[in-house]
């Protein structure tokens, strides 16, 4: 699409040809003048009074035929051997973060999986978990020391039967 200004005074606009190289397909429609298949532009004093300054009306461009068209060939650019600021950024970023996986990777391998000490116990007959967390985690509250015990043992409910095996956590 293409657009060209409508003028709504003669004296505004002086006749200029379109500029070297661009801008050829637009063209200056006057007042009362048909567009190429548009309404004709309404004169002045048919339009709103409270409106100064001019209106531009959007027209399609005319048709050019398929063999008019000069298709200039592509031109590439030699690759070059150039890296942006952004681009290091990128590249120090990403072989940072592979350095510090690989070395977290290689720490973890060569310590210790359970560095935090778990006890085990063994549930007597008539024990509770209630019983088994204040006795077993003094520190903390009867509530804090049942979760941490369920958590550890992967439990739901706080039913024990007796002879169960139950790891408790250390602080």
């Amino acid at each position: 699409m293409s657009a060209a200004p409508v003028l709504h005074d003669l004296a505004e606009a002086p006749e200029r040809r379109a500029p070297r190289g661009g801008r050829g397909h637009l063209r200056l429609v006057h007042e009362g003048e048909l567009a190429q298949g548009h309404a004709p532009v309404a004169p002045l004093s048919e339009r709103d009074p409270k409106v100064s300054r001019p209106r531009l009306r959007v027209l399609a461009a005319p048709e050019v035929p398929a063999a008019a068209v000069r298709v200039a060939p592509a031109r590439v650019a030699p690759a070059r051997g150039r890296i942006t600021r952004r681009g290091r950024l990128v590249l120090t970023g990403t072989v940072t973060l592979l350095l510090a996986v690989t070395v977290a990777a290689v720490i973890g391998s060569v310590l210790p999986a359970g560095a935090s000490s778990v006890e085990t116990v063994v549930v007597q007959p008539g024990q509770t978990l209630s019983e088994i967390a204040a006795t077993q985690l003094p520190d903390l509250s009867v509530n804090s020391a049942i979760v941490q015990i369920q958590l550890a043992n992967d439990m739901n409910s706080l039913q024990v039967q007796a002879g169960q095996v139950l790891e408790i956590p250390g602080n």
